[in-house]
């Protein structure tokens, strides 16, 4: 008795459609980590900008408050710069010093000097980089801090020391 071999119909169009089934899934599962990718990327820049911008606020505001001493925190235009600049007046050690909190040059900078130094706005150390940033006194009662992100948005506080 002999045995013959018969040939599956169909067995070249199953490999067929298995193949492209995988193809399928590859490309669409490519696909989907590609966009995933964007939207990550575009809310880590997002949230760096806005993240910039508040914690450059916040420093702000917080070195107005740990010097809320009565006459230790002005406002000021020193020669040779662009922009107001706050100045925090402190004494260590019996010595007289200056805090220069400014805008220059695409950064937030802060310059501590000895009373009477003279400074340029080059000498700064950058805190962060802003489009902008402004303080401005409202009346004799509050410092309005504004910090423009990359994207031109705009955040304000608005700072009222206890002693003045």
């Amino acid at each position: 008795m002999r045995l013959t071999q018969r040939k599956q119909p169909g067995h070249s169009i199953d490999l067929v459609f298995s193949l492209v089934l995988f193809l399928l899934f590859s490309i669409t599962g490519i696909g989907v980590v590609l966009i995933g990718s964007q939207v990550y990327s575009s809310c880590a820049a997002q949230l760096e900008e806005t993240y910039t911008s508040r914690t450059a606020l916040s420093y702000v505001s917080e070195k107005v408050r740990q010097a809320d001493v009565s006459g230790a925190v002005e406002l000021v235009n020193p020669s040779g710069f662009p922009e107001n600049a706050l100045v925090i007046h402190e004494t260590v050690d019996g010595g007289s010093y200056n805090t220069f909190i400014y805008f220059y040059d695409g950064a937030l900078r802060e310059l501590l000097v000895k009373e009477g130094t003279e400074i340029t706005p080059q000498q700064g150390t950058a805190i962060v980089s802003l489009r902008s940033f402004t303080i401005e006194k409202s009346g004799t009662n509050f410092y309005i801090l504004s910090a423009t992100e990359k994207s031109g948005k705009v955040n304000q506080l608005m700072i009222h020391p206890k002693s003045m």
